[in-house]
């Protein structure tokens, strides 16, 4: 997986913090799957609390879903409860958000149209 997000370096202005609970049977997985994202750059800071896993991510250069894909085949997976459900779509939009402000290129307003 050769991408930009794993040779540019985060910023603190696009940095995003995540608490993700999952299914977890026994620590080695967690462990597996820290290791996974702690190779990325774009990854802050990954731990593993109980059944749950804290990420420190900069959103302008990964989404959460990228992360979710490198840590499925550590054998962990996601809680599907209804607020669960709700916080990743919660998370989904805030990280698309913080994507594109990235991205965006400023305009001048008190130009006249061509």
């Amino acid at each position: 997986m050769s991408s930009d997000y794993q040779k540019a370096e985060p910023k603190p202005e696009f940095t995003v913090r995540r608490k993700l609970k999952f299914e977890c049977d026994n620590e080695q997985q967690c462990h597996r799957a820290l290791e996974h994202l702690r190779n990325m750059s774009a990854v802050v800071s990954a731990e593993c609390e109980a059944d749950r896993l804290c990420l420190k991510y900069d959103a302008a250069l990964v989404q959460l879903d990228q992360l979710l894909d490198l840590i499925e085949p550590a054998g962990l997976t996601l809680r599907n409860g209804w607020l669960d459900r709700v916080r990743l779509g919660f998370y989904r939009m805030t990280d698309r958000n913080t994507y594109d402000a990235a991205r965006h290129v400023p305009h001048c307003c008190s130009k006249s149209p061509k």
